[in-house]
């Protein structure tokens, strides 16, 4: 699935993530380090799932 944003395949939509952009909005607007974001992202992504 393509979002059209020309990400060039970062699979954030296909993953549940939607936009790189509204992702990573916090860190664009320095709210948040990119370590939280992803940590966050990635739990929501595991479900409770054992995964790496």
């Amino acid at each position: 699935m393509d979002c059209g944003g020309g990400c060039e395949n970062c699979s954030a939509c296909w993953l549940g993530g939607g936009s790189p952009w509204d992702i990573y909005q916090d860190y664009i607007d320095g709210k948040r380090e990119i370590k939280e974001i992803n940590e966050e992202y990635m739990e929501r992504y595991r479900k409770g799932r054992n995964i790496i």
